[in-house]
């Protein structure tokens, strides 16, 4: 999986190849002096460093705050699965989602009982039916 800093570097690094293609190919139909096309080009460079703000530091938190959604969903996730006021089929749909996300240890095996537990019912119903 790609980190959100790899992911802004590598689109910084494509739009500031595109706009120099396009500062280039202006100069050549307009007949730009070299010193505009650097005027240019330090304009652009100033742009890509975000007016200042720390690229790294954004990236960083852009990172947390992945991880952190990750782990509200994981959690909330695992609330949906032991609710037992929720039907069974939603809890197993939950738990099913929590076990495809590779997540181990005491969840996992609670994750796996509601599953199998819904498997089980699904059997009884075509047994009765």
């Amino acid at each position: 999986m790609l980190n959100a800093a790899t992911v802004i570097a590598a689109l910084i690094a494509a739009v500031a190849a595109v706009i120099v293609a396009i500062i280039n190919a202006l100069s050549n139909r307009k007949n730009l002096k070299a010193a505009d096309i650097n005027a240019l080009k330090d304009a652009l460079n100033q742009h890509i460093k975000l007016d200042g703000i720390n690229a790294k530091a954004v990236c960083d938190r852009l990172d947390v705050l992945e991880r952190h959604s990750t782990e509200s969903y994981m959690e909330s996730l695992w609330n949906r699965m032991r609710d037992k006021a929720l039907p069974l089929e939603e809890r197993a749909e939950a738990a099913q989602r929590y076990l495809d996300a590779g997540y181990n240890g005491a969840r996992k095996i609670k994750a796996d009982a509601v599953v199998r537990e819904y498997a089980e019912s699904l059997g009884k119903e075509n047994a009765d039916g």
